[in-house]
């Protein structure tokens, strides 16, 4: 899909790398990336509730309006919320999207980002080895209020990276891929899968949780589109 990067941006010190899988021929699984000068890059991945046509149309929307807001605004959580402003109108209430926006500061080596109703992401250091984080905050998905009940629920956080960091991403479609007994991949295996993986580089990483679901599903059939960003701070 041309709507959506071919390639990540290159950031001194700072390595990213992502793999997107559609259930269909048309997903509902957003991401995008930014350039915002004096080395800030704004990353998103979202995920539109439902598959097919209709949930495509909205990742066309909700990409163009992140690409605007993203170069006005500074903060994640202003991006998020005026976002939410302009896509909430447009759609009807049982169509929501979930997402997560940070924006990458390659001066100061920070990760700074607000989540809106997204699965949490991961943070893990491969020099130290201790167990994969999941780092907290607070927020709700676009398109459940137009204003004030979002803008109350998001949060913004801030990842001062280390030598070693590497922060995962990821839509439900991992954690929620299940095998032919419906058993759920679920966050717990993801971690064990993000510190057991041979090689932390981000592209591979990526690569590595995606044959680690499919693995796991064996002959069950892909219920949901599934997208992985990994960032890897060297």
């Amino acid at each position: 899909i041309k709507m959506l990067p071919q390639v990540a941006p290159k950031i001194p010190h700072i390595e990213i790398g992502f793999l997107y899988k559609p259930m269909e021929k048309v997903g509902g699984d957003v991401f995008t990336f930014a350039e915002l000068g004096q080395m800030r890059y704004g990353v998103f991945l979202g995920d539109v509730s439902g598959h097919g046509i209709e949930a495509a149309v909205v990742v066309g929307m909700v990409k163009k309006v992140l690409d605007i807001y993203s170069k006005i605004l500074i903060t994640p959580a202003r991006v998020l919320s005026q976002s939410n402003k302009e896509i909430y109108p447009d759609l009807d209430r049982n169509t929501f999207v979930s997402g997560i926006y940070g924006m990458i500061d390659g001066a100061a080596m920070t990760f700074t980002y607000s989540r809106a109703g997204h699965p949490h992401p991961i943070l893990y250091n491969e020099i130290t080895g201790e167990n994969p984080e999941v780092l907290p905050s607070g927020g709700m998905s676009i398109g459940l209020d137009g204003g004030r009940l979002f803008d109350r629920a998001i949060d913004e956080q801030t990842v001062r990276f280390r030598k070693g960091d590497v922060m995962v991403m990821y839509t439900d479609g991992v954690t929620e891929a299940a095998d032919p007994r419906g058993r759920e991949f679920g966050v717990p295996l993801l971690l064990e899968v993000i510190k057991k993986a041979p090689s932390k580089a981000p592209a591979r990483l990526v690569g590595f949780i995606y044959q680690s679901v499919q693995d796991f599903c064996r002959s069950a059939e892909q219920q949901d589109d599934i997208t992985l960003i990994a960032i890897k701070a060297s």
